[in-house]
């Protein structure tokens, strides 16, 4: 057997030595406890000569099987292996020694003398540096072996101490506060070295119900610590929490005091005999808790204090929330201006807002935040109905007063200047009262609003686009007759330029807010579908009141036409060599030059411009807005010439004469008031032309 091997039968020896010498210092120290045992057998010789010759054994497996053993006898049996095996290792020692002669031996001398200083010089080297040599095996072998000794010694004692103390801690009184506290820290210890080693749920179950019905008497005393801001007695109080591995029960009765502070306060209020809702009131006692809970978490949590209280401060706020929420509606719904409620809490919210983020830290502003938007929250509810409501009123106001102009529209622009001012004002208003998110409380109302408005003007043609279709007012000149309808065009001008600021508007705050949401007032379409209409059906009439004669005599001449004394006749009246431009037509002529003249005075008016340039199909500058709508007239009229002179082929030669006379001064007209004769005007003339140089 190598000395290598004596190492580890001998350190193996020492270690059951070690567990024996333990046990038989706790059979001393506790006489009593072992004096009732029953009886117990000795450690067969076998069994330790086994236990010599593993290089590697598992220390608590082993010592467990072991069972229970007579410590005394087992020394004896101890001591008597390892005496036999010293001795067969001394015989084999001499036995390996070869034989030396003395001349070897004086050899063997000197190479021991210069080995010897050698080993010195290096002995003093490694000390130098010890801290970074790798240990040699048998130093590795050596503390490992001390390790498992040591490592057994903690568990042997940690279960027999643990034994004693849970027997004893279950017997005593609940009310024996030090007594217990004193056995709860001995069994954590013991517990903390088992649990390292092995998992016993049924131990744990029963330890940390202990703790439980122990420290279930201290966290109500934490919680009265702190309202008196005792911080001696908090400072007692952790230490119980921290030994007994529970300082997060304490932590967290650190914030559970500011939580049952806040939900106290709120039933209070909330109580209709005793307490009377005021949000201002529960802002402030909401700042208020957390500045006093927070010096004491502080001095506890140290930068985690603040965050722990307003975190529990929320817990407690939204445990009552549903109280806050139906309050606050009662509030804004008995208002006599519910509108101007909610905008009174949200400028308590952003006030409130401001003073925290002045007077707080993070941590409580962040809390704050989070209460005042579920606030704001709570006034979207009933905020949408609301604009709603107004804007709807608003609209249905519109009426044509009795002394109003039947044919003027200007009466209708007041109404229309009051509901733009009051979108304005509620625009203003929501965007004060909830931020970058006002855009989905009012923007959905606009669009009713603007549909609503289509459908009341529609319904009852307000603009007279019906009855003034065939409609000529005789008593009228042409050109009074062309300020009524300019009237009616100028009104959808000016709803499509209001539209206009206003979406322009919303474009403008929605990138000062950074959203990027498309919020637009889409029902402008039908503001454009009305504009049209009005348009087109403004053009025939102003066209209709300078034709309204020109159908006559056109219809006129074609009966005499018919007669041959009326031939006759105007053989005789109208010489083959000239025949003039009949005055129906020639009347036409200055119907269109007045209508010119009225039309053009309106080119400084924005919301005609306005009207023209939206219902123009193609590019139109603000400068022939005048042009634009003239030619639509002028269309008509030629339009209703063409239609009046019919057939050409079934007209009469002096007729067709005196038509093509016509037609030639009507595109003469036209020309000179910068309008162009139409495809069919230009097609009858040539066939007018055509038909006199038969």
């Amino acid at each position: 057997m190598s000395h290598h091997d004596n190492h580890e039968h001998n350190y193996g020896a020492t270690v059951v030595l070690a567990t024996v010498q333990l046990s038989s210092l706790e059979v001393v120290s506790h006489p009593n406890r072992h004096r009732n045992r029953a009886k117990k057998m000795a450690l067969e010789a076998s069994l330790v000569e086994e236990l010599c010759a593993r290089k590697e054994f598992d220390v608590i497996a082993e010592v467990s099987s072991l069972g229970k053993v007579d410590l005394e006898a087992t020394k004896n049996v101890v001591d008597s292996v390892l005496e036999g095996r010293l001795d067969a290792f001394e015989r084999e020692r001499n036995l390996c020694q070869p034989p030396v002669s003395m001349d070897g031996i004086g050899l063997l001398v000197s190479d021991t003398s210069k080995l010897d200083r050698s080993l010195v010089s290096h002995m003093r080297m490694l000390k130098q540096n010890e801290g970074s040599l790798i240990s040699t095996n048998d130093v590795l072998e050596h503390d490992a072996a001390k390790a498992k000794a040591d490592r057994l010694v903690e568990i042997v004692k940690a279960k027999i101490t643990w034994a004693a103390a849970f027997r004893e801690a279950s017997a005593l009184d609940k009310n024996e506060h030090n007594e217990m506290y004193l056995k709860l820290v001995t069994l954590q210890r013991c517990h903390d070295v088992l649990s390292r080693y092995s998992k016993q749920a049924e131990r744990d179950t029963a330890f940390e119900k202990m703790k439980d019905e122990f420290l279930s008497w201290y966290s109500p005393a934490v919680l009265f610590a702190i309202e008196d801001q005792d911080v001696a007695q908090l400072e007692a109080l952790r230490e119980k929490f921290q030994v007994l591995n529970r300082i997060h029960v304490f932590e967290t009765s650190l914030g559970a005091f500011a939580r049952n502070k806040i939900k106290v306060f709120l039933e209070q209020m909330f109580n209709p005999e005793s307490g009377k809702y005021d949000l201002w009131t529960l802002l402030q006692e909401v700042f208020t808790i957390w500045k006093s809970s927070r010096r004491i978490a502080e001095q506890f949590l140290d930068e985690r204090g603040s965050e722990v209280v307003a975190k529990n401060l929320l817990e407690g706020v939204n445990s009552q929330w549903e109280r806050i929420s139906a309050a606050l509606l009662n509030e804004m719904s008995s208002d006599k201006d519910p509108l101007q409620a909610a905008h009174a809490v949200a400028n308590m919210c952003s006030e409130f807002e401001a003073y925290v983020k002045e007077n707080g830290d993070e941590p409580i502003h962040a809390m704050c935040s989070s209460v005042t938007s579920k606030l704001l929250g709570i006034l979207s509810d009933g905020y949408m109905k609301q604009v709603s409501s107004v804007l709807l009123a608003s609209v249905n106001r519109i009426h044509q007063p009795e002394r109003a102009s039947r044919s003027r529209h200007t009466w209708i622009m007041v109404f229309i200047e009051d509901l733009f001012s009051l979108i304005r004002q509620l625009i203003e208003d929501a965007e004060s009262t909830f931020g970058a998110k006002y855009f989905a409380y009012v923007v959905p109302s606009l669009e009713l609003a603007v549909k609503e408005f289509y459908s009341l003007v529609k319904n009852n043609d307000l603009l007279g686009v019906e009855k003034e279709q065939n409609e000529v007012r005789l008593k009228k000149t042409v050109q009074e007759n062309t300020e009524d309808k300019i009237s009616a065009i100028c009104v959808t001008g000016y709803l499509l330029a209001g539209i206009d600021e206003i979406n322009e508007y919303l474009t403008e705050s929605a990138k000062q807010h950074e959203v990027t949401e498309n919020f637009l007032i889409s029902n402008r379409t039908l503001l454009e579908t009305l504009n049209r209409e009005v348009l087109d059906s403004k053009a025939d009439s102003m066209a209709l009141s300078i034709i309204y004669h020109m159908g006559e005599e056109m219809a006129e001449l074609k009966k005499q036409s018919v007669s041959s004394q009326a031939v006759e006749s105007l053989k005789n009246t109208l010489p083959s060599f000239s025949i003039p431009p009949h005055s129906y037509i020639t009347s036409v002529g200055h119907g269109l030059l007045h209508q010119m003249n009225t039309i053009a005075s309106y080119l400084t008016d924005r919301n005609f411009v306005c009207a023209v340039l939206n219902a123009a199909d193609t590019d139109v500058s603000e400068e022939e807005a005048d042009v634009w709508l003239l030619n639509k007239v002028g269309t008509a009229v030629m339009r209703a010439f063409y239609a009046g002179v019919g057939d050409v082929s079934t007209l009469s030669s002096e007729l067709v004469r005196q038509f093509h006379a016509d037609i030639v001064f009507l595109s003469e007209a036209m020309v000179d008031l910068r309008l162009k004769p139409t495809p069919e005007i230009l097609d009858l003339t040539k066939r007018l032309a055509e038909r006199t140089q038969v």
